[in-house]
């Protein structure tokens, strides 16, 4: 049971902070601020004047349509080269690379943020430079490189510090939680994802208060404080309609999807993860599309529908495969191990329980490794074959 258990809180996973550059100060909406900028660029002569509203329109449809948002990018990209306006250039290299990490890009992510993070360095701009130290961080975890993202965020951390800029350490340590989320050390990710909350009330940033309070919710889930989790998971669902953020949206649904799977409520389960979807394809993003595969294998497994299980697995394996996200590929693995194990098919459980392993022992992921060993050994003591346990 406490395997099963372990296996759907997991899935829920955390939701990270990204720096981007300020919103448009304006109270549109994504899809208001959308309408008036491409007014605003209709009527915008040729020129770098139009650089400044291709930067806002990016930051609008990346809420709203991340293919525009790319398509606006790239323009503002080549705007920028014509007219040798570096600090722009590197403010688009930013947003396209939080847009494709969003999408589950690793690779193309991590191009754009060294692009970004390369002509900040040069400009000597501090602010811009933690922003992007954070970012990075982002994309080595989500590639599984956990200690060089650890490093990326106290190095952002420390020049934040530096400037003063409490409410982007708030994100930082919103993030810095995320990791030892994973790394499995759950005292230390409460501590600072608490911390990072403080600050996110103390200067009013409402939309990343509902970041914290769906990570804060992960952890009450992992502690196995259910109620409580649902109290934060349900604060967040409200800020993020509130605040149109359709991205947290769906995560959140996917959350509550696993909340209420946990309570054996299927049907109300796969409700939620049939909402989650359709907004990660709405949003084109195969990040959030992969991670509800992996949730709905989690819910057949529950039920026992092994078949379908693994085929949704399978699924979002390939999908974190193609985009380099080995940090959730590696879970995925042991999960389609585990389900192959359930089904009594112990030598394909093997199978993904030795790559599971592997790619454990790459990302220095001990707790994956150590979880892989024991359901070997288990596997290897059922036949008897006692030589080859752990």
């Amino acid at each position: 049971m406490k395997i099963c258990r372990l296996f759907i809180l997991l899935l829920a996973g955390l939701t990270v902070t990204i720096s981007a550059v300020s919103q448009d100060q304006k109270s549109d909406t994504p899809d208001q601020a959308v309408l008036r900028l491409l007014k605003e660029l209709d009527a915008a002569p040729q020129g770098p004047g139009r650089i400044t509203i291709l930067l806002d329109l990016v930051r609008a449809y990346r809420s709203v349509d991340m293919k525009k948002a790319i398509h606006y990018g790239k323009l503002g990209v080549k705007l920028c080269n014509e007219f040798n306006d570096r600090k722009s250039l590197a403010l688009f290299f930013k947003l396209l690379g939080i847009i494709h990490y969003r999408q589950g890009d690793n690779d193309i992510a991590m191009d754009y943020s060294k692009k970004s993070l390369a002509i900040f360095l040069k400009m000597g701009d501090k602010q811009a430079v933690s922003d992007m130290y954070n970012n990075t961080g982002l994309i080595y975890e989500e590639i599984g490189d956990l200690e060089k993202a650890l490093e990326y965020y106290f190095m952002s951390e420390k020049l934040k510090q530096e400037l003063g800029d409490k409410k982007k350490i708030g994100f930082v340590y919103n993030n810095i939680g995320s990791l030892y989320y994973r790394k499995g050390l759950y005292s230390l990710a409460l501590d600072y994802l608490l911390k990072g909350l403080k600050i996110k009330e103390e200067t009013g940033d409402r939309r990343r208060q509902g970041t914290s309070y769906l990570n804060i919710a992960a952890l009450y889930s992992q502690l196995n404080q259910e109620k409580k989790a649902l109290e934060y998971r349900l604060k967040a669902l409200a800020i993020a309609r509130e605040t149109g953020n359709r991205g947290s949206e769906a995560t959140l649904y996917t959350n509550l999807a696993a909340h209420y799977s946990l309570a054996g409520d299927y049907s109300l389960a796969e409700k939620y993860l049939k909402k989650s979807i359709e907004i990660w394809i709405e949003l084109d993003s195969k990040k959030g599309v992969a991670s509800v595969y992996r949730n709905m294998g989690n819910l057949y497994y529950r039920q026992k529908k092994y078949g379908q299980a693994k085929q949704y697995l399978t699924k979002s394996l390939r999908i974190y495969r193609e985009t380099n996200n080995l940090a959730w590929a590696v879970f995925t693995l042991r999960w389609l191990g585990q389900t192959h194990k359930a089904n009594g098919d112990f030598k394909t459980a093997l199978r993904y329980y030795h790559e599971t392993l592997d790619m454990a022992t790459e990302q220095n992921r001990l707790e994956i490794k150590r979880a892989a060993v024991k359901e070997m050994s288990d596997i290897y003591a059922q036949r008897k074959n006692f030589k080859d346990a752990y």
